[in-house]
């Protein structure tokens, strides 16, 4: 398992070109990313979690991505899970990895890109919880990053939460299925929390 080091602007500069058009560099904002990724990565590395907020327009999501995308350059065996408030959102993420992995990843090296301009690690997203664990177990499927929305964890406020467990084992595949078997009837939000938990974490790689 490789090690992760921390970084510096010269290092991203050679990896990621975050103005790609004239329109991007006129905005002005490029350097801004750079130096924002350098920081973001740095804290990840130094302190396990690092956090990233700023005004509307300034780039948040390409920073995300590339600080997603140095940390599997340095450590290819790294899986990421990227949590979007809703479909829309989650549909956008995906196509703004593709675009940040063609126009502003420099290196084709099958890492982060393919010679064909590609992304080289495929990205689910999944409608469902059921339909990403199943993901998870799917050899077909192999090894993936997966973004999911945080209304594919949602109740409805009339909901049983015993059916909603049986629903969402009823989605699971057979045999991911019968790992889950355990999950049964929890009577509070704060017992499905935990069943949901031990579900992310049975399936953690």
């Amino acid at each position: 398992m490789s090690k992760v080091f921390t970084i510096t602007r010269e290092y991203v500069d050679d990896l990621i070109d975050f103005a790609p058009t004239e329109e991007i560099r006129a905005a002005g904002i490029g350097e801004l990313q750079r130096d924002g990724s350098v920081a973001l990565f740095n804290m990840l590395v130094r302190n396990g979690v690092a956090y990233l907020a700023d005004e509307v327009g300034m780039g948040k999501t390409y920073i995300g991505l590339a600080v997603m995308s140095l940390l599997r350059y340095q450590k290819p065996d790294a899986r990421v899970l990227i949590l979007t408030p809703r479909r829309g959102i989650q549909e956008k993420w995906a196509v703004d990895l593709q675009n940040f992995v063609r126009y502003n990843w420099k290196r084709a090296d099958h890492r982060i890109k393919t010679p064909q301009g590609s992304s080289d690690f495929p990205v689910r997203t999944p409608d469902r919880l059921a339909d990403w664990i199943n993901d998870l177990h799917d050899n077909e499927i192999g090894a993936h990053d997966t973004i999911l929305r945080m209304t594919s964890f949602s109740l409805g406020m009339d909901d049983n939460l015993g059916e909603a467990v049986k629903r969402f084992q009823k989605n699971l595949t057979g045999g991911v299925r019968a790992r889950f078997s355990y999950l049964h009837g929890p009577q509070t939000p704060k017992d499905f929390a935990s069943a949901l938990r031990a579900v992310a974490e049975a399936c953690a790689y």
